[in-house]
């Protein structure tokens, strides 16, 4: 293996130094064949641009090829052995202290994307050929073909030919020899092209006629190939303007002739080091824009998610508020009444069930909570035992019925014939099946369907609730799962803090399941599908537990009684205000919707309408709006709502109420507003 891989090295490494050798010879001749100073000094050496970069790109290694090839070039042309040799190691010094000082002094970049690169290469472009040129000139001065008169005349050709050959060939190999392929779009490469040719043009037109002293034109393309193509694009024009300049003043064609060569390469080497920076500085300015537009964006996002958070923390406490105002609005309703009628009054059980209930599932939202809280800091923990899935069902299946009836659904439940055991929380997991079905039962049209089944798979038990509800859009099947993140759901009551999907997902993880949404759109349905693991060895389970119970005064008539409607979508919060009202003296007529709070406050034209805000077909504000609509219109407007922010009363007395009572609100409040109603109606 080594041996192979040995000899793929060398073979590899003899190719490259072999092109290079070649390539070389060919320019290097190129170079000698073109008007000489002394036969050794040429003012046209691409030669140097070629070693420098294959040395920078692909290592020292290849200084050989350099040396070879300038040794046989300057044999070939008359040199000496020895004044071959020393022209040749200034040729390699030349390329191996370039190289060198790119690679290690200036960490350079041969991509030139960076101003800091070009101006290293330039500077190495500068001073790398006076060594080149004064070990052979200094060699060919030696060996006495060249005179000490025409030392400085061949040293300054030698060094401006190399130097000029660095700066037009070396940049353009560095982009387009080892990097990768150029990808532009259409436009792009037909904008590159036309730049291009632009620049080919100009040339021709500047270089190849006479008398024409219109070198400086050239500019103009180049610099729309500087502004538009990058260094890519930059490094082609000028090879392009290079060669077409060389050739048309060879040819005798352009503005110089071939006695003026010196001054065209000076004209050459600082149009190409112009270029190259003035690209580079359009390239770091351009990515100094993309990079403040990430950071723009970035901001821009991290700001928005600031807003977006503030929003839903000022949206979750209004929530929160909301929905404990509301079952304490029951609560305190039913304790009134159980204190003002007499205590064996036929709806005393009802109204003692009616606070239990409440009570109950204020807990069960505010263990919610703090369940959620203990979990993000890793403070909840797990009681497990084994348990039998049947008794956990069973047990959850009687918490959820009560609600899953109130809604109108038919519950189906289908358990396996051999009961399973786990390794669990039974709190816990009658938490996760009780989240499932009132989710389902929440989320479900009135008079729905759902189907809960429990099936062994593999080493997991696998329960699914299934419903035939509004369904869940398939963006959002994630998204469900997130803390108090709720989707707007129409025509259903808004309830809950979007706690329970986030708190079933977390205590499934806890047990080492998991949980997943599906759902094939909004009105089709949805499905949840829990994995748990079975354990291995199996203990029948320890028997289970049960629970619970609660406990008024007589009533007196007010003296100035009213008509009033009542309008609340929650149900047995409006049932009991209306009642509480009734024994105060009251007639009262109660709603359920905006739609039939219209219809009722139209037909009954009532005293005072105590009216909900957050009504599940239209709100308050809404129906208060339809009703003034009529002119006769004169019912006193008392908002009953749990939002009680500043800016909600604000926006109550805006849309038209006289008065805003937060939830919960007792008899002495909601009479203390109606004496607070303008006079027309107090009576």
């Amino acid at each position: 293996m080594a041996q192979r891989f040995l000899s793929q090295y060398v073979e590899r490494f003899g190719l490259q130094v072999a092109g290079l050798f070649i390539l070389y010879c060919i320019l290097g001749r190129l170079g000698l064949s073109i008007n000489p100073v002394h036969t050794f000094a040429a003012l046209v050496w691409p030669a140097a641009g070629v070693g420098l970069a294959a040395l920078v790109i692909y290592g020292y290694r290849l200084w050989p090829a350099i040396a070879l090839g300038a040794f046989v070039i300057n044999l070939s042309v008359g040199a000496g052995f020895f004044v071959a040799l020393g022209m040749a190691a200034g040729n390699t010094l030349e390329a191996l202290a370039a190289a060198y000082v790119l690679r290690h002094y200036a960490r350079f970049n041969p991509r030139l994307r960076h101003l800091r690169d070009n101006i290293w290469f330039i500077a190495v472009a500068l001073t790398a050929p006076l060594l080149s040129a004064l070990i052979g000139v200094g060699s060919a001065w030696f060996g006495g073909q060249i005179p000490s008169a025409a030392f400085l005349t061949a040293a300054t050709t030698w060094w401006v030919g190399d130097m000029v050959g660095i700066l037009v060939v070396a940049p353009f190999i560095f982009k387009w020899f080892p990097g990768p392929p150029l990808v532009r779009t259409p436009a792009q490469y037909l904008e590159l092209c036309l730049a291009v040719g632009a620049v080919f043009c100009t040339a021709v037109f500047v270089f190849w006629t006479p008398q024409m002293h219109l070198t400086y034109y050239v500019f103009v393309p180049l610099a729309w190939v500087a502004l538009r193509t990058g260094p890519r694009g930059i490094t082609f024009a000028l090879f392009i303007a290079a060669a077409t300049a060389v050739s048309g003043t060879l040819l005798g064609l352009g503005p110089y002739t071939v006695h003026e060569l010196f001054e065209l390469q000076l004209f050459l080497g600082t149009m190409s080091a112009l270029f190259l920076v003035l690209t580079t500085v359009v390239e770091e300015r351009k990515e100094a824009q993309v990079l403040l537009g990430h950071h723009v964006d970035e901001l821009e996002r991290a700001l928005s998610k600031a807003s977006s958070e503030d929003k839903a923390k000022k949206d979750f406490l209004s929530i929160l508020a909301h929905e404990l105002r509301n079952p304490l609005a029951a609560i305190l309703s039913s304790a009134e009444l159980l204190r003002l009628q007499e205590v064996h009054a036929p709806d005393t059980a009802a109204l003692l069930q009616t606070i239990d209930d409440r009570i109950r599932s204020m807990t069960v939202m505010l263990d919610d909570l703090l369940d959620i809280s203990r979990i993000s800091h890793n403070k909840l923990t797990l009681r497990k035992e084994t348990i039998s899935m049947d008794s956990v069902i069973d047990r959850s299946v009687r918490t959820s019925q009560a609600f899953i009836r109130s809604r109108g659904h038919t519950l189906s439940v289908r358990k396996p014939e051999q009961d399973l055991y786990l390794e669990a929380d039974p709190i816990r997991l009658e938490q996760i099946i009780v989240n499932l079905l009132n989710n389902a039962a929440k989320y479900t049209n009135q008079n729905g369907s759902i189907e809960f089944s429990t099936k062994k798979d593999g080493d997991a038990a696998v329960i699914t609730v299934c419903d035939n509800g509004i369904g869940i859009q398939k963006n959002m099947l994630e998204r469900i799962f997130e803390p108090f993140f709720q989707i707007g759901r129409g025509s259903l009551p808004t309830q809950g803090l979007g706690v329970g999907l986030p708190l079933t997902r977390q205590l499934v993880e806890l047990h080492g399941g998991t949980v997943k949404a599906t759902s094939q759109g909004e009105g089709k349905g949805s499905q949840f599908t829990v994995r748990l693991p079975l354990p291995v060895h199996i203990q029948p389970p320890p028997a289970s537990v049960p629970r619970r119970r609660l406990r008024g005064g007589t009533v007196s008539h007010v003296k100035n009684t009213r008509t009033i409607l009542v309008v609340d979508d929650n149900e047995v919060a409006a049932n009991a205000l209306a009642r509480l009202l009734e024994l105060r003296g009251h007639e009262v007529s109660v709603a359920y919707t905006g739609a039939e709070a219209v219809k009722k406050a139209r037909e009954l034209r009532p005293d005072i309408i105590i009216l909900d805000i957050g009504l599940p077909d239209i709100d308050g504000y809404e129906v208060v709006r339809m009703l003034k609509e009529d002119k006769k219109f004169s019912s006193g407007l008392i908002a009953l709502t749990g939002y009680a922010q500043p800016e909600d009363k604000q926006r109550a007395y805006k849309a038209g109420f006289h008065m805003h009572c937060t939830k919960p609100v007792g008899l002495k409040e909601l009479e203390a507003a109606f004496r607070k109603l303008p006079l027309e109606h107090t009576h």
